[in-house]
């Protein structure tokens, strides 16, 4: 359950990442 939070995080960091470099 842990890893699967953690998962989460990991993809809504990558989502606010695309957003600044796109």
């Amino acid at each position: 359950m842990l890893k699967s939070c953690f998962f989460m995080a990991f993809d809504a960091v990558g989502n606010i990442l695309q957003l600044i470099f796109l």
